[in-house]
């Protein structure tokens, strides 16, 4: 088991891992409530890469 800042990966098999990311996005989208108006995909993107490059 690997744990990076906001990251945990498992070891499943010697080939495969499992991959846990959590990350925070609250007031971002299109909720009327929402600080910043965005559309969902680029929410996603973003909290994709950012999970990513703290791997």
């Amino acid at each position: 088991m690997i744990q990076h800042r906001d990251v945990l990966s498992i070891s499943i098999t010697e080939e495969d891992e499992l991959i846990f990311a959590s990350d925070c996005s609250g007031g971002i989208g299109r909720k009327s409530a929402d600080m910043v108006q965005v559309d969902p995909e680029i929410v996603g993107y973003y909290s994709f890469r950012v999970a990513v490059m703290e791997f």
